[in-house]
């Protein structure tokens, strides 16, 4: 079974103008047509956030807004040049363009990428590799130049498509397409600096401690292979402690926790998070973890009831954003007055997505117009906030020029 499906230019003129955009960009920047361009949609959970990769579903939703890769591979002759060569350019003048040579190390090319300012370009690549993963006879030939545009019109920094794979390889650990009449809303919060930070380092720490509990859990209730395990659906109990020191911790497991983790993909992070951290939560994150498995559930059986119980879903959004706030942590205070401001908007719930907080109302496109008024952030861009029906998924058009 093929993994993707190549369709050609589509009849409806809206997109098939949005295309027709890329591909001229594409021409401009490399002075040929683009062989195709896949489009991959945007990405919000609907509920579920930082319980995937503890091994529990999350309730994604695909949204309109969508991110265009415009590609054409070609024989490269430079010499000094050995093996497989991505370029890559972005539509947007304020990003840079790469040429990076495949034969590299991972770890090389991304840190290429930081010292030249073109971190942006990283998850460009980790598409890349994830598609090498699956189809290395795909990269062979030495001789490969692959052109790369991409273009979009997801807010930078919004974020809300994110995969596993592609943060696996950009060095943060870590489906369901909502159908119905409902109308949702998404507001970034606009602001960067406190975002970026948690996306590194804080965001680590929370899944160490994570990893940490379900080993702690699975150690003190007598399982063989607890070494084995890092999540936490493997490992059903509570932690007796709300905060461990390292040392309270390596007295438990008997051994560096460093040690625990030594060839596996947490390593990194985990070798990060020692170094900056002196304590760990782990009854509070795997509690926040358990109770949004179980809202999760809850909220996938309300909307396959189609009882229109909005409310409910409400309180689900409500509960997953205090348990966030409380429990897990990882809110800010920006996040939080955007929140408040969803409900004194007359949203019926509102909480923070990596994307921004997700409102559940039936009257999203009052209710958004009288929240951004209510906000009137300086820093604030009309593409900032927006509101989506489900969409469709993934798609790979093909281009035939005569």
């Amino acid at each position: 079974m093929a993994l993707f499906r190549a369709l050609p230019l589509p009849t409806d003129e809206v997109l098939n103008h949005r295309l027709l955009q890329v591909a001229t960009g594409f021409d401009k920047c490399f002075g040929q047509s683009p062989s195709g361009i896949a489009r991959a949609p945007g990405r919000v959970n609907l509920i579920g956030e930082h319980v995937d990769y503890e091994g529990y579903a999350v309730l994604p939703m695909a949204i309109e807004p969508s991110i265009y890769v415009a590609f054409r591979t070609v024989k490269h002759s430079k010499d000094t040049t050995k093996g497989k060569i991505i370029s890559v350019a972005n539509a947007k003048p304020q990003y840079k363009a790469m040429s990076l040579c495949m034969d590299a190390k991972t770890l090389q090319i991304m840190q290429q990428l930081d010292r030249e300012e073109a971190g942006w370009a990283k998850y460009v690549l980790s598409g890349v590799l994830g598609v090498q993963k699956v189809r290395p006879k795909l990269f062979l030939d030495d001789k490969t130049e692959l052109q790369m545009l991409v273009d979009g019109d997801i807010p930078a920094g919004c974020e809300p498509v994110q995969f596993q794979c592609v943060e696996h390889y950009v060095g943060t650990m870590g489906e369901w397409n909502g159908s119905g009449g409902g109308m949702f809303g998404t507001l970034w919060c606009c602001s960067w600096p406190r975002k970026q930070w948690m996306q590194l380092l804080a965001f680590n720490k929370r899944v160490v401690e994570c990893a940490l509990a379900a080993k702690l859990i699975a150690k003190k209730a007598g399982i063989a292979g607890w070494r084995n395990i890092t999540r936490l659906k493997l490992a059903l109990a509570s932690c007796s402690q709300k905060e461990y020191s390292i040392v309270e911790l390596e007295a438990e497991f008997g051994e560096p926790i460093e040690g625990l983790y030594i060839g596996s993909s947490l390593e990194p992070a985990m070798k990060a998070v020692v170094a900056s951290a002196s304590s760990f939560k782990l009854q509070q994150r795997a509690m926040h973890v358990w109770g949004e498995a179980e809202r999760v559930e809850q909220f996938q059986t309300i909307c396959a009831s189609l009882t229109r119980e909005v409310q409910s879903l409400s309180d689900q959004e409500i509960g997953h954003h205090f348990s966030c706030q409380t429990l897990y942590e990882y809110s800010c205070p920006e996040l939080d007055a955007l929140v408040d401001a969803a409900i004194n908007a007359g949203a019926l719930g509102a909480r923070f997505t990596g994307a921004g907080p997700t409102t559940t109302a039936s009257m999203v496109s009052r209710q958004l117009k009288i929240l951004q008024q209510q906000c009137n952030h300086p820093d604030q861009s009309s593409d900032a906030m927006f509101e989506s029906t489900p969409a469709p998924g993934a798609d790979i058009f093909t281009f035939e020029f005569k």
